[in-house]
């Protein structure tokens, strides 16, 4: 296919399917891919991936055994960040999620931090909510990041045996109590010594995240964890 034609062929498509901001909905520039550049510069960043003993880590301090942990934007109610995530997992945006974790992936290389990982695993869903959503929102992102990192990717270990309710407007003790006890292994998974790095979208009080390190802990892994954003930083 010729340049000339490729470039007919997008003009054409932007016309009849152009290309809007997922944040604002305008018009994307060729160079811009899901959101636009003044969305995407726009979201207050946490700023914590290259920092040890940050907020995100103290979140887990006497809770799980987390080697590192961090996240690339803050997360509040009604900013920009709420309503990206909510059009990855509710509006069908999985390609969306992989592009945030390419993100993320380079964030995380340019911290100095999380080396030596050797899989990356993200929180699984239940089989049940996956039907109905048709993707894992942490899989795509850590897809993105396992394209970066150059890392495998293994979504084969971690099961999720119970199909918790949502934690939107649970209280930091209810999540907790929502979460306990919901992850398994793959019994045949050796994992002894090897360094995860747990992927979600959102850490909020962190025990979806610390239940499943727990789990991989418990037989020998070390455990580090990432996401996209993360409250109460």
């Amino acid at each position: 296919m010729s340049t000339i034609f490729k470039e007919l062929l997008s003009a054409v498509l932007n016309l009849f399917y152009p290309r809007l901001c997922i944040n604002c909905s305008k018009a994307l520039l060729e160079s811009e891919y899901y959101i636009c550049l003044h969305c995407l510069y726009d979201i207050p960043k946490s700023n914590n991936l290259p920092k040890a003993d940050n907020l995100i880590e103290q979140k887990f301090w006497g809770l799980a055994k987390i080697e590192q942990a961090g996240t690339m934007f803050i997360y509040n109610k009604g900013n920009s960040i709420q309503n990206l995530l909510f059009a990855l997992k509710y509006r069908g945006k999985s390609k969306f999620g992989v592009f945030l974790g390419e993100l993320l992936g380079h964030e995380i290389k340019k911290s100095g931090r999380f080396t030596n990982i050797d899989y990356i695993i993200p929180i699984p869903l239940h089989r049940k909510k996956f039907k109905l959503r048709g993707f894992n929102q942490s899989s795509m992102i850590a897809k993105g990041i396992s394209n970066v990192l150059n890392k495998p990717l293994r979504e084969d270990i971690v099961y999720r045996n119970s199909n918790t309710k949502t934690q939107t407007s649970m209280s930091r003790e209810h999540r907790w109590k929502n979460v306990k006890s919901v992850f398994s292994l793959d019994n045949n998974a050796d994992l002894n010594g090897k360094h995860i790095l747990l992927v979600d979208d959102v850490i909020t009080t962190g025990a979806t995240l610390c239940s499943c390190s727990i789990e991989l802990t418990n037989i020998g892994s070390l455990v580090s964890v990432v996401a996209i954003a993360s409250s109460d930083i």
